[in-house]
């Protein structure tokens, strides 16, 4: 191994993670390779490499530093009662924050994001009473952080009234805005011109909600800051540009991936924000009901063939296939991705991204892709008929395929595939599922306000009379949506023998929907009201999501 300078405490981890065979000696040595070349964290890469979760480096480094290690959304009340005690900017520099008082036995207790920091440990008891002992325990930054967000002087960037308006006033603004919105786990941000004023929205499960105006003279500045991360030409304003910048907020990594377009009012920009952290999510996670979640486990574990995921645009089909992909990634098989583009990096994948009107194509790459003895493949999406054309070649070939194709439901799926001429005896033997999916928002279950409904309206969604439904009312907790977080809901056809003589005999729809019925087929609609008696959403939450499809 080379010859790096590295503390006892990293030398004592990699050692345990070796150990328990979460590293290898090689990826020990690339570790170490990249911590003197990059100057970067040794557990930043720890992380970031996927090699550990936050969860289990906090309980690690805790056993070596012999610190307890507490949970800090706990003490979110204390926390805030506590606040008056260490000014905020030695919070924010030292990431530690004070949670507990005792004024009989004359102690504070403090968590820190690294209790072997004295120094920080100094400056935190110089700001408290002499005559108080100073505690320190352990939890993650990443929970230090966001508490440090909620406790922040109430404060926005301002812009100044100068025409001219400096670099500095610009980050700062972007940065107080980029902090607010992964501390609201925002998927987008809006910059959206208007008359004399450029309005400032982010979407948070699914919604809109406008967050700052500012008067539209300060726009032109700040497109230009917003071009420049993204790697945008800066004196081009008249046609759509692309761009993807990666920064650090609250301690990790976010990609942020960048869409200018023009308008008859100026530039309208998006961002799209990936969290390349938090961006793997286990299957058993996404809210799947224990029926669909099995029926998902039987497609999955057929090796050849292929599976579809479809859904409208925000219904979570990346995030799902990316968490498939990491149910199926193991080092017996050799997974091949075709993106557009590529949103999250996944170790252990090959991944390319595929751009318009280059060199590689989903129907090239496909191609390309099939010499490279893969045994899973992602094509990002089936968009016409060659691409789908390829995806069937593959499947026949020995090749388990996972991709999306854009239809209102699943068995609306079968038909699609038709329209781009894929034969109808190829399509019987080859599709081994279908999930559709949509993300709907849940019920803040602090404050949810429990009801009856009349026996019309249980009628209306075939649900039993005088059933107990809840619905949304608002609270701190919740930031007074009356929703926090959302949830996958879906319907899983899986292709068996009875259903591939249907499509084979040219059968209606009807044909093949009372087929899948008598088969325990859940529809959207049905795990949708299931949601809604578990108490986990509500009624108008499903008619949002799911309008006309009700049945």
């Amino acid at each position: 191994m080379s010859a790096i300078a590295i503390s006892r405490e990293n030398t004592i981890l990699l050692e345990h993670l070796t150990a328990c065979g979460k590293l290898s000696l090689e990826e020990q040595e690339i570790v170490l390779i990249e911590h003197q070349v990059s100057q970067r964290s040794l557990k930043a890469l720890l992380l970031e490499l996927h090699i550990l979760t936050e969860d289990e480096l906090i309980v690690l480094l805790g056993q070596f530093r012999q610190a307890e290690v507490i949970s800090l959304p706990a003490y979110r009340d204390t926390i805030q009662r506590l606040a008056v005690w260490l000014p905020y900017e030695v919070s924010e520099s030292c990431l530690a924050i004070l949670i507990d008082h005792d004024e009989e036995a004359r102690t504070f207790i403090v968590a820190m994001a690294d209790v072997s920091d004295i120094q920080a440990y100094d400056s935190i008891k110089s700001h408290l009473p002499e005559d108080h002992q100073l505690i320190a325990v352990m939890a993650k930054k990443s929970d230090i952080l966001v508490a440090l967000q909620e406790n922040a002087p109430k404060r926005k960037a301002q812009f100044s009234s100068h025409c001219m308006i400096e670099d500095q006033v610009i980050n700062r603004f972007l940065h107080t805005l980029f902090m607010e919105a992964v501390h609201m786990q925002a998927s987008d941000i809006h910059f959206e011109p208007e008359k004399i004023a450029i309005r400032v929205r982010v979407r948070c499960d699914g919604l809109l909600q406008t967050v700052r105006r500012f008067h539209h003279s300060f726009w032109q500045a700040l497109c230009v800051q917003l071009k420049v991360l993204a790697g945008m030409d800066i004196a081009e304003s008249r046609r759509p540009q692309d761009g993807r910048f990666t920064i650090s907020v609250m301690g990790r990594p976010i990609d942020f991936r960048a869409s200018c377009h023009p308008t008859i009012e100026g530039e309208n920009f998006v961002l799209r924000l990936l969290d390349q952290v938090n961006a793997l999510i286990p299957l058993e996670k996404l809210g799947y009901n224990p029926h669909n979640l099995a029926c998902i486990h039987r497609i999955l574990k057929k090796p050849e063939g292929m599976v579809v995921m479809t859904g409208p645009t925000g219904s979570g089909k990346t995030t799902s296939l990316y968490s498939m992909l990491s149910f199926l990634n193991t080092d017996q098989v050799n997974i091949m991705t075709l993106e557009e583009p590529v949103e999250y990096h996944i170790p252990g994948l090959r991944q390319s991204e595929v751009k318009e009107n280059s060199s590689l194509s989903f129907f090239t790459g496909m191609h390309s892709i099939l010499r490279q003895d893969p045994d899973i493949i992602l094509i990002g999406e089936i968009r016409d008929e060659r691409t789908a054309e390829m995806a069937i070649r593959a499947g026949m070939t020995g090749h388990c395929v996972l991709t999306t194709l854009h239809a209102v439901h699943a068995l609306a799926t079968i038909y699609r595939l038709i329209e781009l001429k894929v034969p109808i005896s190829l399509l019987a033997g080859i599709l081994n599922g279908i999930v559709a999916q949509r993300l709907i928002r849940v019920l803040c279950p602090h404050c949810k306000i429990a009801t009856e409904i009349s026996s019309q309206k249980a009628q209306t969604y075939s649900i039993p009379p005088q059933s107990k439904v809840y619905q949304a009312r608002g609270c701190s907790s919740c930031k007074f949506q009356g929703y926090s977080g959302r949830k996958a809901i879906a319907e899983v056809i899986v292709m068996d023998p009875d259903l591939e003589g249907l499509i084979l005999e040219h059968a209606p729809y009807h044909e093949l929907k009372r087929v899948l019925i008598q088969k325990e087929f859940k529809s959207l609609f049905s795990d949708a009201m299931t949601s809604v008696l578990q108490g986990e959403t509500s009624l108008e939450e499903v008619n949002r999501t799911l309008g006309g499809i009700l049945s």
